[in-house]
């Protein structure tokens, strides 16, 4: 596919500081102008917003706006873990009260894979799924088990026969294993499996240090996933936490701006005459949490009929240009949110939606 495109439209390590939509500023040409933390200015017409729930969550609201006592983001989880939130404004201006209210409500929540490479000579010990039940509460005062690893509930090979088995973390635990080195948590492992008695039959064991020595020698390598401090997603997967409904992910999915508009432009500190030159183009930018690309689309001609067409999604000459943002990814698929196909089906949604607005046809 991207060899289809012309040299230089997919740019990779793009990271976005700001977008700016709806401009008024004299400087900018088009509605919508995105600067890059590497100080490229990429100015366009329409963008498509792809950035997780999380981001979206980090950049635009405040924690605790909610009444009701549910944890909904990675941010939420560091405040419970006593870290302070880092909350700057991607969006200028900001985004619509009813949108923010939609991505507040929405839970977007952490869960992390640890695999476990065995060693072949006691692979024998892990065809089949082990399954742990903890105490409930506290763990008892002659417990060694870490507190993040008491709702660990298996060990499983991820598949028949594999030497790599697999743990799930989610949660307050989840976001305190990130923080481990490798030693760390598979120290925890071991004391973990060793409360449960899985050092039986390797041997004369007399001390807890020969046995977790022992379970220590069981485990070649180890790899994690670690959702909650990558800074391009600040979470895992969304969910439609207590007080939200399927209309906020609708909501969430609906193009900016509306009509009818009934939001302010308020200017903030951030000035655009400090910024580099702009140069125009006339383009579609994709705003990921990974790159950003853009590409030129072939304009619909002026004719008295399709500006009357084009009247149904705005005035093109106006001061609010229709479909300046528009936004994809699995959060904003109603019946597929959480899913990789969810998010592939957003995109073509909003594809198609451009398509629509320049008279093509799929």
């Amino acid at each position: 596919m991207e060899r289809s495109l012309p040299p230089g439209t997919v740019q990779l390590n793009k990271k976005v500081a700001k977008v700016l939509w709806n401009s008024v500023y004299p400087s900018l040409k088009s509605p919508v102008a995105i600067y890059c933390e590497d100080g490229c200015v990429v100015e366009a017409d329409h963008v498509i917003i792809t950035v997780s729930l999380g981001i979206l969550k980090s950049v635009t609201t405040p924690i605790s706006t909610m009444p009701l006592d549910v944890c909904r983001s990675v941010d939420e989880l560091n405040v419970s873990l006593h870290k302070k939130q880092d909350l700057s404004q991607l969006f200028e201006p900001s985004l619509p009260h009813w949108k923010l209210e939609s991505i507040s409500r929405l839970g977007f929540g952490l869960v992390n894979k640890l695999f476990l490479l065995v060693d072949p000579s006691v692979e024998e010990r892990f065809k089949a799924c082990i399954e742990l039940i903890h105490r409930r509460g506290k763990a008892s005062s002659g417990s060694s088990v870490p507190w993040w690893m008491r709702k660990t509930f298996s060990f499983e090979p991820i598949y028949e026969g594999s030497r790599v088995i697999l743990c799930w973390l989610a949660g307050s635990e989840a976001l305190q294993m990130e923080t481990l080195t490798d030693e760390e948590v598979l120290n925890g492992v071991v004391e973990t499996m060793a409360s449960f008695g899985m050092h039986h039959g390797l041997g004369d064991i007399r001390t807890d240090d020969e046995e977790k020595h022992c379970l220590r020698k069981l485990f070649r390598g180890i790899l994690r996933s670690k959702w909650g401090t990558n800074p391009l997603c600040r979470g895992s997967y969304t969910y439609v936490a207590t007080g939200a409904s399927g209309a906020d992910i609708d909501a969430l999915a609906e193009p900016l701006p509306r009509k009818p508009q009934s939001y302010l432009f308020l200017q903030s500190d951030f000035c655009v005459e400090e910024l580099p030159p702009i140069s125009r183009t006339s383009s579609t930018s994709i705003v990921s949490t990974l790159s950003l690309g853009s590409s030129s689309y072939a304009s619909s001609s002026s004719s008295e009929q399709e500006v009357e067409d084009l009247e149904a999604f705005g005035d093109a000459d106006s001061e609010e240009r229709p479909l300046q943002l528009l936004f994809a990814g699995e959060a904003t698929h109603r019946q597929l949110y959480t899913t990789t196909h969810g998010a592939f089906l957003s995109g073509v949604r909003e594809a198609d939606r451009l398509l629509r607005h320049h008279k093509f046809c799929v």
